[in-house]
């Protein structure tokens, strides 16, 4: 155990009296905390995005005074085969970084760890090992008693492991961390409680949950080559107007077959995206496979007459229309960039794809993934949990109280630094790519980023439902037959899971 330089009493004391006087501001800051409807406008003037000015607006009231507490904060970080940071899977250092660079993002995070090192004597240091020793490393940490890591970050699917093994205390219980602040994302904190307990979550810390989320990128220049008018999707996202059928009715409308004899560098296709629409695009029609449920634990919701229809309607009408380009239509054993040379109107993807984009010649749009229907009146944006993060703390990291305070204290004063620093500069370098530098490119990202969403169908994976249905587009049968040959499976797997969660501490 750490030699922590702390005198309990002396920190109660502290935090006690900061709680106290903060208590009006906070009272008075719920209303500010409130999440503005898609429908508003961001009226500020400005290219900053609008959860930046809410955010300087309110402050943490868990935070106690400048203290120094000499303390080492170990995270202990997801990698994929070894590969370094901006190697694909990683694209940027959301922890801590060595030294200043002079690139703004890495800048953000030198700057915002340099601010809780002076306010509170706390050093933060990255361990990265590959996700999947992650789960090993954890749970002999949490045998032995030890606490050589104070967070562990990891890939969301990767979690599922860890979520039944009481490996990570509630957050909730911790005094210095106020989850329902705006830097912690909510749609994150609902997901992952448990029985009254929050075991894992996101936060403006983090930056793979925001790369990891779903969008859908256009080809402006094909859009004017096609008499669409300058801000024609962004007025469809504006208006609720932006559906599946719309971007199915464009993709029939731009797709050129010029030799009739399958796909060639001649034609121009619709969209293009793999299997990835049959998870994008039945989250962002508001549909989950399992949702976490305060009396039951987690509750299945895939079976009903909507989802159904939904998926049939990705499938046949998206996935599997000729105007798709996908290896299940075609042979793109040579496709090389389709996107990016002007052959695809539409490509689904996630927001740190940008980065492939850099080179492109012809500018480019980012809009949200299609709602269903223009009733919905709601967007969704899934993060992926194969390329997200989510962040958990330890059970052994909080067993000493001052210990759990200075943990609280880390993962709060981080994310509050980060919603008005880190943050608004992610926007600044997803926007760097030629096209998207307008105002309607950001006003785009930060829908995209305010409706983000996990779902517990697809990270725990039950008897691999979610799985099957993304390879669908590859199989020849509906989703109707699909569900009857797992759903027996999915029933026993489901309730194996609730025994377990029920049985954390």
């Amino acid at each position: 155990m750490k030699a922590v330089k702390i005198v309990s009493l002396l920190l109660s004391l502290i935090l006690t009296l900061s709680l106290f006087a903060a208590c009006g501001a906070k009272d008075n800051g719920k209303e500010s905390e409130q999440e503005t409807t898609q429908a508003e406008k961001d009226t500020n003037g400005t290219d900053t995005p609008a959860k930046e000015t809410e955010t300087e607006a309110i402050k943490p009231t868990t935070l106690p005074e400048k203290q120094n507490f000499d303390f080492d904060f170990e995270v202990l970080h997801w990698t994929v085969g070894g590969q370094a940071v901006g190697e694909g899977w990683i694209p940027w250092e959301e922890i801590a970084v060595d030294e200043d660079t002079g690139d703004g993002l890495v800048k953000e995070v030198f700057d915002r760890n340099n601010l809780l090192e002076e306010q509170y004597g706390i050093r933060v240091h990255t361990t990265y090992e590959n996700t999947e020793p992650i789960t090993n490393i954890v749970q002999n940490m949490i045998s032995t008693g030890e606490d050589n890591y104070q967070m562990v970050v990891q890939r969301g699917y990767q979690f599922q492991f860890l979520m039944t093994t009481n490996s990570f205390a509630d957050m909730s219980s911790l005094s210095t961390m106020d989850l329902s602040k705006p830097w912690y994302n909510q749609d994150s904190i609902n997901t992952f409680t448990f029985g009254g307990k929050t075991i894992m979550a996101t936060s403006d810390l983090l930056l793979l949950d925001k790369g990891a989320t779903a969008a859908v990128y256009y080809n402006k220049e094909l859009a004017s080559e096609n008499n669409f008018a300058e801000n024609y999707f962004y007025n469809k996202v504006n208006n609720y107007e932006w559906t599946l059928q719309e971007l199915v009715n464009t993709m029939e409308a731009v797709y050129q077959d010029a030799t009739g004899d399958g796909y060639t560098t001649d034609d121009i296709f619709g969209a293009e995206g793999g299997d990835d629409p049959m998870h994008f695009v039945f989250n962002g029609a508001g549909e989950r496979f399992c949702v976490s449920d305060p009396d039951e634990y987690l509750r299945y919701t895939f079976y009903s007459e909507r989802a159904l229809d939904v998926v049939d309607s990705i499938l046949n009408d998206l996935c599997l229309n000729s105007a798709y380009l996908s290896g299940t239509n075609y042979d793109t054993s040579d496709v090389q960039n389709p996107f990016s040379s002007n052959h695809v109107f539409f490509s689904f993807g996630t927001i740190k794809s940008v980065g492939g984009l850099r080179s492109m010649v012809a500018p480019y749009g980012i809009l949200p993934i299609p709602m269903y229907e223009e009733s919905q009146k709601q967007y969704y944006s899934e993060i992926s949990p194969h390329h997200g993060s989510l962040f958990a703390i330890p059970a052994t990291a909080v067993i000493n109280p001052e210990e759990a305070d200075i943990v609280g204290i880390v993962v709060e004063d981080l994310s509050y630094i980060s919603s008005t620093g880190v943050y608004p500069e992610l926007y600044n370098v997803v926007l760097e790519g030629k096209g998207t530098r307008d105002q309607e490119s950001r006003e785009m990202l930060k829908l995209i980023f305010d409706t983000r969403m996990f779902d517990l169908g697809i990270i725990f994976d039950f008897n691999q439902f979610a799985d099957h249905v993304l390879r669908l587009p590859g199989k020849n049968k509906s989703i109707v037959t699909l569900w009857a040959e797992d759903e027996e499976g999915i029933d026993a797997a489901l309730e194996k899971t609730v025994e377990a969660l029920k049985k954390l501490d």
